[in-house]
């Protein structure tokens, strides 16, 4: 018994001379991941060639049909016509040979001016003081 005794101390002895290391590791930061609302959509810009496609596009069923490039194309083309110095009734007169009715021509004139060559509008202008006096 003694020996068991001896034994079982020597035992005791002998784990009580280890030393037991506690390694103690980080504990790990949680995670938080906040989701905020998603921005809105930037509202779209109002461009000069945007105003343009709504006048005329409201303004005449018959151009409501047309695809809006060749609608800017056509305003483009009477721009350029003023600019190079065609009087109102000229570029009129290139619309009506170009199959262009009344109710087509008329807005996309006013349109191309107002929005898309407003240093034009003198053109119009000119053409009331002749039509007026």
């Amino acid at each position: 018994m003694i020996k068991r005794f001896l034994a079982a101390l020597g035992v005791v002895v002998a784990l009580s001379a280890c030393t037991v290391e506690v390694k103690s590791q980080p504990t790990p930061t949680p995670t938080v991941t906040t989701t905020a609302d998603p921005a809105p959509a930037p509202e779209p810009a109002v461009t000069e060639s945007s105003q343009f496609l709504d006048y005329v596009t409201s303004d005449s069923a018959a151009l409501d049909q047309w695809p809006d490039s060749e609608l800017l194309t056509a305003g483009d083309a009477i721009c350029t016509g003023f600019t190079g110095g065609l009087s109102l009734e000229e570029v009129t007169q290139v619309l009506i040979d170009s199959d262009l009715t009344e109710d087509e021509l008329i807005p996309l004139v006013i349109a191309s001016v107002k929005y898309l060559c407003p240093e034009n509008a003198d053109a119009i202008l000119e053409y009331e003081d002749t039509t007026s006096a």
